[in-house]
């Protein structure tokens, strides 16, 4: 554990810089074409971040009409109306829905945009994660650097992870 320590403290000025752009870098790589993809996987993450700021709660009963009839992705347990997934992605998604509320944006017309931009932001969030991880382990920063962009661009990462709110 000491050596990790000492190459944590051997980062320098450079490497945040170097981290710094690499979330820009990725972030704006993410939303080029700035193109979501929802399903039925994703809707109840995109919605939850609504009802924690509208009804500080985590039930879809508001989004719908006839509880007998739920699709897959909603399941009924004593009379709330709940996610068939896990709420984590939705939790984090509720910040991003946050400013937008406060900037006056209608959440529900824009749920996929800004689902986006909290996909892209976890994702790039992701690729830093991973460059330090890589900065522990290589022994040159250059690695490091080339490694987390191969994560970056050559896995599910830019097809899946930055592309919706699984």
């Amino acid at each position: 554990m000491n050596n990790l320590a000492k190459k944590i403290e051997s980062f320098s000025s450079n490497t945040l810089w170097t981290t710094v752009f690499l979330f820009l870098f990725t972030i704006f790589i993410f939303n080029i074409k700035f193109r979501y993809l929802p399903s039925g996987d994703t809707y109840p993450n995109e919605l939850l971040p609504i009802t924690i700021i509208n009804e500080g709660n985590l039930d879809f009963n508001e989004f719908v009409e006839n509880s007998d009839k739920l699709p897959y992705y909603f399941r009924k347990v004593n009379n709330k109306v709940i996610s068939s997934y896990p709420v984590v992605p939705g939790i984090l998604n509720t910040p991003v829905y946050f400013v937008a509320n406060l900037a006056g944006v209608d959440m529900e017309e824009n749920k996929f945009l800004l689902s986006m931009l909290t996909s892209s932001l976890l994702a790039s969030l992701s690729v830093v994660f991973m460059y330090f991880c890589l900065l522990i382990i290589s022994n040159k920063k250059t690695t490091a650097f080339y490694f987390a962009l191969i994560y970056a661009f050559g896995t599910s990462v830019l097809s899946i992870a930055s592309r919706g709110i699984w």
